[in-house]
């Protein structure tokens, strides 16, 4: 079973491959996205600030194990937390969280993958069109 620090270790992999600055730091959860009983690793950057975060959110790395290896799924930017894991008719869970502070009116946006990614910017996210956003599992709070 992986383990926390199975995802921490591919993590730092990535940013010593390039990915990031070395010294990041990040909050991690594992939960299984993607419905084959096994966790996927949810990595919510936070520092350097400027690398990983701006005024509109931070950006939110996928990893998920393929073969016996832990590799990148998706990178997304920018989104701010909470993250509210829905269960789609496809594999994965969509990911609804709320989008602000990007000259526009606060509103619900709703990621959906496909089993290629889920999409890499936020910018131009389709609308949550859910009953209750806040009604999946909960992740990262942030101020």
């Amino acid at each position: 079973m992986l383990t926390e620090q199975d995802f921490r270790e591919a993590v730092t992999d990535y940013l010593y491959k390039g990915g990031g600055p070395a010294v990041s730091t990040y909050d991690i959860v594992m939960t299984d996205l993607n419905g084959d009983h096994s966790p996927e690793g949810l990595v919510m950057m936070n520092t350097p600030f400027k690398t990983w975060c701006k005024a509109t959110g931070c950006t939110l790395l996928i990893f998920e194990e393929k073969q016996r290896k832990i590799s990148l799924h998706s990178r997304i930017e920018p989104i701010r937390g909470p993250l509210f894991l829905h269960d789609t008719e496809g594999t994965w869970k969509s990911i609804v969280t709320r989008q602000y502070g990007l000259n526009r009116d606060p509103r619900y946006i709703e990621l959906q993958n496909e089993g290629t990614g889920y999409p890499a910017f936020t910018l131009n996210a389709l609308d949550y069109q859910g009953h209750d956003p806040h009604a999946g599992a909960s992740y990262f709070y942030s101020d």
